[in-house]
């Protein structure tokens, strides 16, 4: 059975008011119907992403999905392929959480950012093009990136890169350490230290213009 036809199969058993034999009930709506509609969303979120490359979902099977971090790191796949509101997706974030202040200044730029992915065993890069801001603490040093919007995306297939399966990472700067993005989302911050081969690459500075 593809993906389209258990999408199909689920939004038929979501829908329904019950399932009934002869005037006897054999499955009544309950709550798990809910669940089941959420399930159904998310099949059909990963067809959609199948669509923007068919390859990064070509592992994957039904049963997978029982794992809420794969199937969130799905979700914010969806989101970052399908929105141009990455500000809502990805939340800004600071390299130490004491650089929180009224002092930092935001410095408006024009980037793209890498995303490292590895959805079971299928390793790939994100990377979003839009509008960003570094932050720069009173010191001027860069401390943080907040993004603001999307402008267009591209993936990137690399069975090279190391990245822990279903936990999905931020490279910012190989001076920095990587972040992981489903912590980030909780407002948690959590990061590693390890080399990176891609890192954020600005095309513009729009402070200077």
């Amino acid at each position: 059975m593809s993906c389209v036809d258990e999408l199909n199969l689920f939004k038929v058993i979501a829908n329904a008011g019950g399932i009934k034999i002869d005037d006897w009930e054999l499955l009544s709506p309950n709550e798990e119907w809910s669940y089941l509609r959420s399930f159904s969303k998310l099949v059909g979120r990963i067809c959609d992403i199948s669509k923007a490359d068919e390859n990064i979902t070509s592992n994957l099977s039904m049963k997978d999905l029982t794992s809420d971090e794969l199937s969130l790191s799905l979700q914010v796949l969806w989101g970052i392929i399908y929105h141009d509101s990455i500000a809502e997706i990805i939340p800004g974030f600071v390299f130490h959480e004491a650089d929180h202040g009224v002092d930092n200044r935001f410095c408006p730029i024009i980037a793209r950012l890498p995303i490292a992915y590895n959805i079971q065993g299928i390793r790939f890069i994100v990377w979003i093009e839009g509008n960003f801001d570094f932050v720069h603490n009173r010191e001027d040093y860069i401390i943080g990136v907040v993004p603001r919007s999307k402008s267009n995306h591209h993936i990137q297939l690399d069975s090279s890169i190391d990245c822990e399966p279903n936990s999905p990472e931020i490279w910012i700067v190989p001076e920095w350490p990587v972040f992981k993005l489903l912590p980030l989302i909780e407002k948690k911050t959590v990061s590693i230290v390890k080399k990176t081969p891609y890192s954020l690459e600005v095309l513009h500075n729009l402070e200077s213009d």
